[in-house]
């Protein structure tokens, strides 16, 4: 499968940046109730980072350990957690990420290495698009 997407300019200070939406659901129950997240694909980040509110209301299951995770400059308090995600048609029933406050990350999460690195991503700066394969 490969699909491409538009970069979007969602912030008026800032080019456009690379934004996918995500669907969140219960670990490892693909029938369950979907929470759309949008996220930042960032080849930078050593982990995803999601606002830990959609996570509580996809119902994923935390697991042990709160860490301190740096982000903008602050350092995150971020609790790991097990939940299911779709994105470009990829399903992936049982993935750790980690919640993180409105405060710290905002309502768009970031999707970062642990799980880009699964996947063929090119980024196309000039024609401001980017493909998953």
């Amino acid at each position: 499968m490969t699909r491409t997407y538009p970069y979007q300019n969602n912030f008026p200070d800032i080019p456009p940046i690379p934004i996918l939406t995500l669907q969140l659901f219960i670990p490892g129950n693909t029938d369950s109730l979907y929470i759309p997240c949008s996220v930042i694909l960032d080849t930078g980040a050593d982990c995803s980072l999601l606002p830990l509110k959609l996570l509580m209301q996809a119902k994923a299951k935390p697991t042990q350990g709160v860490r301190r995770i740096p982000v903008c400059g602050i350092e995150a308090l971020a609790v790991p957690v097990e939940i299911g995600l779709v994105f470009s048609e990829f399903i992936l029933p049982n993935v750790r990420v980690y919640g993180c406050s409105d405060d710290d990350i905002g309502e768009i999460g970031i999707l970062g290495r642990d799980i880009l690195n699964r996947y063929s991503v090119e980024f196309d700066g000039r024609s401001q698009t980017f493909t998953i394969k």
